[in-house]
């Protein structure tokens, strides 16, 4: 005999064989199939999914005679037999939060810490397996008691979720997961070459011709740009002086001529879309054209000599 039922939580199950009743009741009702009955073996089957988590139930056979009194029987009608199953179900972990510090970082370069919080459980330990994109990055195991043992640190590759999967003591599961933005590591500028000609002169006087070369590259990316910065000292409050705006890099030695003011040394920066920067520096002597006490002025007087302009010029001494 097979049966399968839906039935709401007041409802019984009456089944007679000659002079028994049998009646089934179940609290709260769930959704089972009678595989076999007869007045000596019953068997249920739950369906999937059929109980709840954390939920107790009742289980409830009733037997009763339905046959007249007979003393050579022994049966009395309207007897009963009631007997009751009670159990509950276990519940997979729950009311925990997970989190995870910095929520932005670069792929295998930014030490992340995963952290489980809050996390309770009837089954101990709590065995936790940690993917990213279907990839396993780490695991941890908790207890109830060394609660200390809840976090995982690690390196991240590309990606945007981190899922942590909890299994207790009964294979009971549950999941969790936490957003993050991983991104591709900046990869610096390398392997170019910058030259300043000549490398002494003197100070909005001396023609320097500032270069870089052809050989810079940039892992992945495109569009360089570069720039120059002059260095009034090299202590460790560098002074920087912008040269140059912005120069898109065309894959080619570029020149530019300019005067420089007086300084010790030129950064070339080259940076790709990300903004992370390479930084090439160049000694350079760029020396006051006057002495430090000597200053320069020029007289609003002019005078024509023979057909020139001339101007007065006048050296005070400081």
């Amino acid at each position: 005999m097979h049966l399968k039922h839906k039935k709401p939580a007041e409802d019984t199950e009456k089944h007679d064989f000659a002079a028994l009743t049998v009646k089934f009741k179940m609290q709260p009702p769930i959704n089972y199939k009678l595989i076999t009955f007869d007045p000596y073996h019953s068997q249920f089957v739950l369906e999937k999914n059929a109980l709840a988590v954390g939920t107790s139930y009742a289980f409830e056979v009733n037997v009763s005679n339905n046959t007249a009194v007979s003393s050579e029987s022994g049966q009395c009608a309207g007897c009963a037999v009631t007997q009751t199953l009670r159990f509950e179900t276990e519940e997979p972990p729950r009311s925990g939060n997970m989190s995870v510090t910095p929520g932005v970082g670069l792929a295998e370069v930014t030490e992340f810490e995963v952290n489980l919080d809050g996390w309770h459980s009837r089954n101990y330990p709590l065995n936790v397996t940690f993917t990213c994109q279907k990839t396993v990055i780490g695991s941890i195991s908790m207890t109830k008691e060394q609660s200390t043992f809840n976090r995982l640190f690690t390196k991240l590759p590309v990606t945007s979720m981190i899922e942590a999967t909890l299994i207790d003591s009964l294979g009971q599961i549950a999941v969790a997961n936490v957003k993050v933005v991983v991104n591709e590591p900046l990869h610096k500028p390398s392997g170019g070459s910058v030259r300043i000609l000549p490398s002494k002169g003197y100070a909005q006087s001396t023609l320097f011709t500032l270069s870089v070369g052809d050989d810079w590259h940039l892992d992945g990316q495109r569009n360089l740009q570069y720039r120059f910065w002059g260095l009034r000292t090299l202590n460790e409050h560098e002074d920087h002086i912008a040269l140059t705006e912005p120069y898109p890099y065309s894959g080619h030695q570029s020149n530019h001529t300019m005067r420089l003011p007086n300084i010790v040394a030129v950064d070339a920066q080259v940076f790709g879309t990300t903004g992370e920067s390479a930084y090439y520096r160049v000694a350079v002597s760029v020396a006051n054209l006057l002495p430090p006490n000597i200053t320069l002025s020029l007289e609003s007087n002019w005078v024509v000599v023979q057909g020139k302009t001339v101007v007065s010029v006048t050296l005070e001494n400081g």
